[in-house]
């Protein structure tokens, strides 16, 4: 499953960060998460735990031929108000020219994760919206038809 989201930065620049979803991601993403609340619950001052993590690509505009495909509008509009978007018509990333980017990092905090990173040869930083959170029930599914694939 490839998802997709608008970034915002400093500058305002608009980019797009394309996640390939995984049942390997998802258990890293929740193994962070475990470990990340048991220092939560040790320190209550602290906000934010980032590691390092290039799990995304991101593409400074997208592709013309995608505006063919059908319900790209409906994507686009939920693009539009922060949402992360499954791409249902791209199977894997590959073909695609995506920006450089380095320090990129996965931010956990107590109530949500997110990445970052900054653009090579530039001065500002991107930030993805908040990944949504799925229910145990929806892991379990996803993780069922990932293996499936």
């Amino acid at each position: 499953m490839i998802l997709a989201c608008r970034t915002v930065s400093d500058a305002q620049n608009i980019s797009y960060a394309l996640l390939e979803v995984t049942s390997h991601l998802l258990g890293d993403i929740a193994e962070r998460v475990e470990g990340t609340n048991k220092l939560f619950e040790g320190s209550p001052s602290l906000y934010t735990v980032s590691f390092w993590d290039s799990s995304l690509s991101f593409l400074r505009s997208l592709p013309e031929e995608w505006e063919e495909e059908a319900g790209w509008c409906e994507l686009e509009n939920e693009l539009d108000e922060g949402e992360w978007v499954e791409l249902p018509f791209l199977s894997n990333l590959q073909g695609l020219e995506f920006s450089r980017t380095e320090c990129d990092l996965m931010h956990i905090t107590r109530s949500a994760v997110f990445w970052s990173a900054i653009p090579k040869h530039s001065s500002y930083r991107l930030e993805t919206p908040y990944f949504p959170e799925l229910s145990p029930l929806e892991q379990l599914a996803l993780t069922d038809i990932l293996e499936r694939a």
